[in-house]
């Protein structure tokens, strides 16, 4: 499952974002951890940026408009959770 949150200004930009997990592991990205291939086309951003109060880790950053991206990314995690 993956679940995209509204960002605090999602009124005005119509962006989400959504956990970036580590293989095989409930942990999540840091700001500065070496991210997999298959996840560099997407826009990963800080999480602290985009909501207030948040984490200190990397999210992924989507337009609520950009179905394709949201469908790429919703496959590119399911594939990876296939494989792991």
């Amino acid at each position: 499952m993956v679940e995209f949150v509204a960002t605090d200004n999602h009124d005005k930009t119509g962006n989400l974002i959504a956990v970036l997990r580590k293989p095989k592991s409930k942990e999540m990205y840091k700001l500065n951890d070496k991210l997999p291939d298959e996840l560099s086309n997407f826009n990963i951003v800080y999480h602290k940026d985009y909501i207030r109060g948040g984490f200190d880790r990397s999210r992924s950053l989507a337009n609520s408009g950009d179905i394709k991206t949201l469908v790429e990314y919703v496959l590119t995690r399911a594939v990876r959770r296939i494989d792991q």
